[in-house]
């Protein structure tokens, strides 16, 4: 079914259409009674524009860092959650939504929330979230940590996969591979950050800025101003 999809995807222009093709396939290739979930983005990772088709999967989380919310993508934003393999005329639809700066959309098995206790107790849906509002960066080692110490040893009754897409904005800064470009590379960075950082950490992060091109010009470029770099700055709301 994985390369089928790969296969797919790769030369199909729209995610639907690759579903309905691949319910096909598991229908007729699958042993009958079997089926299979699944779930695909494809995102734009310059406007945050997502588009997406659900196959009979966990809905994904919609979290808001800024706000600490979390949005369950449920039927109402989105349609044909039929797993693939069970109904050979299912259309398969995708839903469509725009990312945020800051937020996550975040994919997930149901081996997360049928996590047990040792007692037999389910992790859960609400456990799960209270651990997805912490910053992005730490998300999945957060999730996970929550898991084992949940856990305590109890093996796992099902898989536990779980996948984060933050929509973070990047600004882009080409330079000649001159040393008078220097300027403008620190005014780049002073710009994008300094409202997450101390006068003195911004000197810190200027000047180690200032070695790293300073060095890339003598070495990688030879000296040569033919040369051109490019800077890149990703912002998220608690850090960059």
């Amino acid at each position: 079914v994985a390369s089928e999809f790969s296969y797919l995807v790769r030369n199909e222009s729209h995610l639907a259409k690759v579903f309905n093709l691949l319910n096909k396939h598991v229908y007729e290739k699958v042993t009958r009674g079997l089926f299979v979930t699944a779930l695909a983005f494809e995102i734009n990772p310059l406007t945050g524009q997502v588009e997406g088709v659900n196959a009979g999967h966990q809905h994904p989380l919609l979290v808001d860092h800024q706000d600490l919310n979390q949005t369950l993508l449920t039927e109402k934003k989105m349609v044909s959650c039929v797993p693939l393999g069970i109904l050979l005329e299912t259309e398969y639809q995708a839903f469509h939504l725009d990312l945020k700066p800051g937020q996550t959309l975040l994919a997930y098995t149901d081996g997360v929330l049928d996590a047990r206790s040792k007692a037999g107790d389910r992790f859960g849906q609400q456990r799960f979230f209270e651990l997805v509002t912490q910053s992005p960066f730490w998300i999945n080692a957060g999730v996970l940590q929550g898991l084992y110490r949940w856990a305590q040893g109890h093996e796992p009754v099902d898989d536990i996969t779980l996948m984060t897409i933050t929509y973070a904005p990047i600004k882009h800064l080409f330079l000649n591979s001159q040393s008078v470009e220097l300027a403008k590379a620190r005014q780049f960075l002073a710009e994008g950050v300094r409202q997450q950082l101390s006068q003195k950490e911004l000197n810190r992060f200027s000047l180690a800025l200032t070695e790293a091109v300073t060095n890339i010009i003598r070495h990688t470029y030879q000296n040569n101003d033919d040369g051109v770099l490019r800077l890149s700055l990703v912002e998220f709301s608690d850090c960059f």
